[in-house]
C-alpha cells in the first residue's frame, strides 16, 4: 500500500493548526533572541522577552501535546526549566 504524502493527509483545518504551532515557535524564538540581545526585561512584541517566549511556547506546546496526537503526528514540545541560583554561596 502506498502511503499518502503529508500534504495530501492534511486538511485545511490541520494546516491552520500547524501554522499556529509555527507562529508560536517563531514568537518563542523571537523572545529568546530579544532576551539574549537586551536582557530578560527587554521589550519584544509589546511584552518582555520572558513573556514573549512563554506565549510562543504555550501556542507551540498546545499543538504538540494536544492537537498533533489527534491527527496521529508526534511533535516534541518546548521544555524550559529556569535555573535556580543558590544565593548563599559566594560567586568566586
Amino acid at each position: 500500500m502506498i502511503k499518502p504524502r503529508l500534504a495530501e493527509r492534511l486538511t485545511v483545518a490541520t494546516q491552520q493548526t500547524f501554522s499556529n504551532a509555527f507562529a508560536g515557535a517563531a514568537i518563542a524564538t523571537g523572545g529568546v533572541i530579544c532576551g539574549a540581545l537586551g536582557g530578560a526585561a527587554a521589550g519584544c512584541l509589546g511584552a518582555t522577552a520572558i513573556q514573549a517566549f512563554a506565549m510562543g511556547a504555550l501556542s507551540f506546546n498546545f499543538t504538540a501535546m494536544v492537537i498533533a496526537p489527534l491527527y496521529g503526528f508526534e511533535m516534541q514540545p518546548i521544555e524550559y526549566k529556569q535555573q535556580s541560583y543558590n544565593t548563599n554561596q559566594p560567586i568566586f
